[in-house]
């Protein structure tokens, strides 16, 4: 279903963080980026009293 989300998450990870950091701490790299993404979005959906 989502099948291109899978592929773009992916891509992203394997080519930008695995490429700076070691396995280990990748992983929770990439969730902690997610997760900023997901709230800077939230924030400014906020500030314009955007609510879904």
């Amino acid at each position: 279903m989502f099948r291109w989300m899978v592929n773009e998450r992916d891509w992203i990870y394997k080519s930008i963080f695995l490429s700076y950091t070691d396995p280990a701490n990748t992983s929770i790299l990439f969730s902690l980026s997610i997760m900023m993404i997901v709230w800077i979005i939230g924030y400014f959906m906020d500030k314009k009293k955007l609510y879904v």
